[in-house]
């Protein structure tokens, strides 16, 4: 069994098994899922191998092809319940709901951006829809916030 050094190894290794799990479930090969979502094979073979983050659009399609919901990618859940219901992420609902959350919550940009492991630049820059979200940003966000991530992304 693996052990985790930190934050981002465990959020890596909860979506490389879950995209596995689900791609395994469904019947497909790697180049299927490859093909379905417009990238090399080799790319997503490092996603399933915990090499790298899938961008977060790309884990969006992933939740959309499977019916399952963004917080069950991310190993925030083990509810693999099908939604039928699912909708594609919304990027404005991002953005708003960093203005909101943060407001809500009397944090500054800097609290937000430091807790994130984001530049505070980039933050700001997040937070008025010019920088898309990274996915291991987003979890740390949700954790701060204790919040779901189809909530926060508008997918529900």
């Amino acid at each position: 069994m693996y052990k985790y050094n930190n934050y981002r190894q465990k959020l890596l290794l909860n979506i490389s098994n879950s995209i596995r799990s689900l791609r395994e479930e469904f019947d497909y090969k790697q180049k299927d899922v490859a093909k379905k979502l417009n990238v090399p094979s080799s790319t997503y073979y490092n996603w399933e191998n915990a090499e790298n983050f899938p961008p977060l659009k790309k884990l969006d399609d992933l939740s959309l092809l499977y019916n399952v919901s963004l917080d069950y990618i991310f190993g925030r859940t083990n509810n693999k319940q099908i939604d039928k219901n699912i909708r594609p992420l919304s990027k404005t609902k991002i953005t708003e709901n960093c203005v909101k959350y943060r407001k809500y919550n009397k944090y500054t940009i800097e609290y937000v951006s430091t807790y994130c492991g984001i530049a505070v630049s980039n933050y700001f820059n997040i937070e008025k829809g010019n920088r898309p979200m990274k996915a291991y940003n987003l979890s740390k966000l949700l954790d701060l916030y204790n919040e779901s991530a189809d909530i926060f992304t508008g997918k529900k």
